[in-house]
């Protein structure tokens, strides 16, 4: 009985896994088709900028629901589920609203003291908007997810990068540089999070009647743990992603900023496919299987070791080619992006595998293994780049060190996450 409830939901599995995939990798080839010709209508600096918003309105947004909408998946009910969706938008809305002012205020107090406030301007102001788009395009992501509406799921990402790709190309051509990449981001991001809306408000007809505000705020004491511990966590590794870039911008320039921030853009972009397409699905199977059998070492090594086949050949030419492939793709100017991620390949490598598994924190309930984790690696990049910045001051160093540091945390992640797959 146990063989046959496995069989049948590694086939499930892989099933839902091609869905979400084969929408990610028309999302993901969208940006990676356009991109040699944005590197030749925007500037690194451009680039470097779009890199400081994005890292804003990223932490922002994960502050802005709690970290709520993780706990869509968890309850056995649909009717207890959507009320944490509920629950997750209110925060959400509440918080984006209240970012405005705060906005309005960092920009007038810090005047030209911080470089990523000054090099923003006035484009500070659609980190607010960016956030609650970004937050409510997870919340019903999630919420779909549950559902098990794979094919609505990868629709979703190809109408968001379609969004993203044609805006930025079209901002392009009509000048408007500086704020292009930006404005793009915020309308795919909006146009997916509207489809998205619709369709959980039509699969949640029948549900209405659950949602009332006691039981919204029995939700949000139930959970009150990932606020509490994970919502922290969650911001410190969102932090861990975007803050080199940050650095490199306050202390170098946008420019370095934005050959970082294209390389990151490019060779990151399969690790953001996979590890949200199989991670959805993973997450899902790997709660079923902890919930009704207390393990599911199976379903982890396998996917894994599947993650690690896929990952190697990709790591190997980015070892040997990437200046070249930068070089001749994005324009000369562009080969400093290449050297940078010929630095980073093996973090890219340990990252394909150690992402989509990551969930299993979650899944076990594990959160403050995961908030341990995540502010060792934030001090590990702070160290990093005082070191490298007061010793070495050019940034080469700082990026040397930042592939070692970030190797040896998805090395520890992955050996954590297998010891949590079984109870």
């Amino acid at each position: 009985m146990k063989l046959r409830l496995l069989n049948r939901l590694n086939s499930d599995f892989k099933k839902n896994v091609a869905t979400l995939m084969s929408g990610s990798v028309v999302a993901q080839l969208l940006p990676f088709l356009v991109s040699p010709l944005l590197t030749r209508i925007y500037s690194p600096t451009d680039f470097g900028i779009f890199a400081v918003y994005m890292g804003l309105s990223a932490l922002f947004s994960v502050f802005a629901t709690g970290r709520y909408e993780f706990a869509i998946f968890l309850p056995k009910t649909h009717e207890s589920a959507i009320n944490i969706l509920v629950l997750s938008l209110l925060v959400a809305l509440v918080f984006c609203l209240l970012l405005f002012p705060f906005s309005l205020g960092v920009r007038f107090l810090t005047g030209d003291h911080w470089k990523i406030i000054s090099e923003l301007g006035s484009l500070i102001y659609f980190v607010p908007v960016g956030a609650f788009v970004n937050a409510s395009f997870r919340c019903f992501g999630y919420w779909l997810n549950r559902r098990e509406k794979y094919k609505k799921l990868a629709v979703s990402k190809i109408l968001r990068s379609l969004g993203i790709t044609s805006a930025s190309l079209i901002m392009g051509y009509l000048g408007f540089l500086k704020w292009g990449l930006i404005f793009a981001d915020v309308f795919g991001l909006g146009l997916a999070s509207i489809y998205l809306a619709t369709l959980s408000v039509i699969d949640s007809k029948k549900l209405k009647k659950y949602i009332t505000m006691l039981r919204v705020r029995r939700m949000a004491v139930r959970y009150s743990q990932f606020p509490r511990v994970l919502s922290f966590s969650s911001v410190i590794e969102m932090a861990n992603t975007h803050l080199p870039s940050l650095l490199l911008t306050n202390f170098y320039s946008a420019e370095i900023a934005g050959y970082f921030s294209l390389t990151q853009r490019v060779i990151f972009s399969p690790v953001s496919l996979v590890s949200r397409s199989v991670g959805d699905v993973f997450r899902q199977r790997a709660s079923q299987l902890m919930a009704e059998q207390g393990n599911c070492r199976r379903l982890f090594d396998k996917t894994a070791k599947s993650l690690a086949l896929i990952g190697f050949v990709p790591t190997i030419i980015l070892l040997l080619f990437a200046p070249y492939l930068f070089r001749h793709f994005f324009g000369a100017e562009w080969e400093i992006s290449g050297h940078f991620a010929q630095i980073l390949a093996l973090t890219f490598g340990l990252q394909f595998v150690a992402s989509p598994i990551s969930v299993m924190f979650m899944v076990a309930e594990k959160q403050k293994s995961d908030l341990y984790m995540q502010i060792y690696l934030f001090l590990a990049i702070i160290m990093a780049f005082v070191f490298s910045h007061e010793y070495f001051v050019e940034h080469w160093t700082f990026v040397y060190l930042l592939a070692m540091v970030y190797a040896i945390y998805y090395l520890f992640f992955i050996v954590l996450s297998r010891r949590y797959s079984q109870k």
